[in-house]
């Protein structure tokens, strides 16, 4: 069951992906996915936290598209190297479609902390990989459709997590 466009608050922090080839938007409730994923971690059958490869080309990409804002990047360095936070595990979410034996997935939270860590030369980020069934409870419909320019157009949401 998914989520209707027009139930969601105005300024939630909303994924969206649209598929270069199709052009076919989709859009995921972030808090909703992280507070379901909170929830497991407390319960008796937590996700894994597994380790996802760090592309450095791949997070200069979320700087080119306005995804990420260099300056909140930075901050979450500062924040990390004195103490005051520990990073959560990005979320990756599986499309349902594979490449070469793999899963496809999106990196639905986390582009700032994946940048951070490119930054600071990591090869790898703790992640949680969600299947389709488990995430796509949270994918928003009737959502209007925009383009790719459209989407970075759209400011980006400063979240303090």
């Amino acid at each position: 069951m998914a989520i209707h466009y027009k139930t969601v608050p105005s300024g939630t922090a909303i994924y969206t992906w649209i598929d270069q080839t199709t052009g076919e938007n989709w859009h995921v409730h972030v808090p909703l996915l992280r507070e379901y994923i909170a929830k497991r971690q407390a319960s008796a059958k937590p996700f894994d936290v597994k380790l996802a490869p760090v592309d450095e080309s791949f997070a200069r990409t979320f700087l080119d598209d306005n995804s990420v804002d260099l300056q909140r990047v930075i901050q979450l360095g500062v924040e990390v190297t004195s103490g005051k936070r520990k990073l959560d595990p990005i979320i990756l979410c599986e499309r349902g479609t594979y490449t070469n034996g793999n899963p496809d997935v999106l990196l639905v939270d986390g582009h700032h902390r994946y940048c951070l860590c490119a930054m600071a030369g990591e090869q790898f980020i703790p992640c949680f990989c969600l299947s389709m069934h488990q995430w796509k409870r949270f994918r928003i419909v009737g959502a209007p459709d925009m383009n790719v320019d459209q989407l970075r157009d759209i400011p980006i949401l400063k979240r303090n997590y």
